[in-house]
């Protein structure tokens, strides 16, 4: 029996009502589509009109202080522009300590330029992010304590003081590390750093940057160039605690750096305040050694003959010792490894012991870095090591040279 629909006849419940709503919800969907696309051109037109110059300068000069903790002020809004997104120009950024030196500014920035939200902007307080910073100057001084006078009691501080005390407990941090940074520019800066310990000062010019730092409390990547002394390095670093490494805690970094002549990285745990590895991996090498001891002005006995060097190691600061883990070195194509661990001394100098085994070891060399002078390399009065170790280490060669001699199995 077959059974047939009749023209005209309705079709059953359900059917093709399906695609009736799949139609429906497209149209919606345009719709709200296109009435978001024309809300957002719409402020974008009506912007001039509603924000003005002055209400971005006023914020961000204020959001600066808040976060900075020191006075600042701002000569001009050089650029305000609505498409295709909201970005103002700032230009004579100066930011002076609230304490000492009021007339001294530590932070001068020739150009701004930062993004904000339209619709904070509209309400009058405007978020920004997406820095670029052009021709800044910074002077940091780092005092006996080793920490780094760079801010005030502002937000960031206040940031970093929460980082530092939840560092051992689990919590909440403070609402300002949810606050976004989103990238961070920098244009031919200048960084001079004074050291209150040592005197000394150093000097980073010809700066240009990149960061990634979405918000306070995110990771951090970074990338950078720079000349200190008219030589040229480059340095990249990550690290998902940044506020613990900006209050100088102990932190987790992945740290690479070049510079004439050699490259290295430490991965691990370091910490600034100390000014040493708690525990990290060191890959360093020195690709043409005299033109490194050239730009460090280090010059050691026994390493004169030195063209290549590298050296790998998991360094661990236990208290009173450093251990150097899986040690392997090469010195001029000629490799070794061994144990090693320095012992911290009050009243004396460190002591390194362990033990060190080589494929070749040029004696000669190796008796004029300890200070033992060999016939006419007496004169040659370069420090030695011994000047700031002193050494309880067994040493052994497949291959040693003294003079015109060679030993086996040394």
């Amino acid at each position: 029996m077959t059974i047939s629909r009749h023209a005209g006849q309705s079709e059953s419940p359900g059917t093709g009502g399906p695609g009736r709503r799949t139609r429906r919800l497209i149209k919606f969907a345009l719709a709200a589509v296109a009435l978001g696309a024309l809300v957002s051109v719409t402020l974008r037109l009506a912007a001039p009109h509603l924000i003005s110059s002055a209400v971005v300068r006023s914020a961000i000069e204020s959001s600066m202080a808040q976060w900075a903790g020191h006075p600042v002020s701002i000569e001009d809004v050089s650029e305000l522009r609505f498409w295709p997104r909201p970005e103002v120009t700032l230009e004579g950024i100066r930011i002076r300590r609230a304490g000492d030196r009021p007339d001294e500014p530590f932070v001068e920035i020739q150009r701004l330029s930062a993004e904000f939200s339209l619709l904070s902007a509209v309400k009058g307080k405007p978020d920004f992010n997406d820095f670029r910073f052009e021709t800044p100057k910074v002077r940091i001084q780092r005092d006996v304590d080793g920490r780094l006078d760079w801010s005030g009691d502002g937000l960031l501080n206040a940031a970093v003081r929460g980082a530092l005390t939840t560092q051992e407990n689990a919590g909440s941090e403070a609402d300002t590390s949810e606050t976004e940074i989103g990238s961070v520019e920098i244009i031919d800066g200048e960084v001079t750093l004074t050291d209150a310990q040592s005197g000394t000062t150093i000097v980073a010019d010809q700066v240009n940057a990149k960061l990634d730092w979405p918000r306070l409390a995110a990771a951090l990547s970074g990338q950078a160039t720079f000349n200190v002394q008219d030589r040229g390095m480059s340095l990249s670093l990550q690290t998902p605690t940044p506020l613990l490494l900006l209050g100088g805690a102990a932190s987790q970094v992945d740290l690479s750096a070049s510079l004439p002549g050699m490259r290295g990285q430490i991965k691990g745990v370091i910490d600034l305040n100390q000014a040493s590895l708690e525990q990290a991996n060191v890959d360093l090498s020195i690709s043409d050694v005299p033109q490194a001891a050239s730009v460090f002005g280090l010059r050691l006995a026994g390493t004169e003959r030195w063209q290549t060097a590298s050296l790998q190691a998991q360094v661990t600061n236990a208290e009173d010792e450093w251990r150097f883990d899986n040690f392997e070195f090469e010195i001029n194509d000629s490799p070794g490894d061994g144990i090693l661990t320095l012992k911290k001394r009050a009243d004396t100098k460190p002591l390194l012991i362990g033990t060190v085994a080589v494929d070749l070891l040029n004696l000669d060399d190796f008796l004029q870095a300890l200070s033992i002078d060999l016939g006419d390399r007496a004169n040659v009065r370069l420090p030695s090591l011994t000047r700031w170790v002193d050494f309880d280490m067994r040493v052994s060669a497949a291959t040693a040279t003294v003079a015109d001699f060679q030993l086996t199995d040394l």
